[in-house]
């Protein structure tokens, strides 16, 4: 993993990398697009390299242990942006971060199963086993 990465976790930023960077420096970029019914999907992009250019200050909102990991969720400093970090020791494992995908506010888990809810109300659910795996609902009953 790139040693940036954790020195700006430690200053409480990160990147605005639009995918999940992995601790060994691999990265899939994610794209956002909302479809005709205004619900929002999750596009693999083409192997591309995590662009560093944009940091932002970081806002966490909630903190969960789950199996080896710590996770964190919250937003950044633009407004519509939201990340998940695992971090295990005081290394990052993983982290997710959109621009667009709003303020993370509230963690749960089910079996191997992150569920990572915005204020939007959908819950973006995160296989821990492949967290590139992501899944994206819309939660009526919060």
């Amino acid at each position: 993993m790139n040693t940036d990465l954790n020195a700006l976790w430690n200053q409480e930023k990160l990147p605005v990398i639009n995918g999940i960077l992995y601790a060994d420096g691999s990265f899939r970029k994610i794209d956002i697009i909302t479809d005709e019914n205004f619900h929002r999907k999750l596009i693999p992009v083409p192997e591309q390299k995590p662009d560093f250019s944009i940091i932002s200050d970081i806002y966490i909102s909630a903190e969960y242990d789950f199996q080896k990991y710590q996770i964190f969720c919250g937003q950044g400093s633009y407004g519509g942006d939201g990340f998940v970090t695992a971090v295990s020791g005081n290394h990052i494992e993983w982290l997710a971060f959109w621009e667009d995908a709003n303020p993370f506010i509230k963690i749960q888990s089910h079996e191997n199963q992150l569920e990572i809810t915005n204020n939007l109300h959908e819950v973006w659910q995160f296989d821990l086993s492949d967290p590139k795996s992501i899944t994206v609902s819309v939660k009526e009953d919060l």
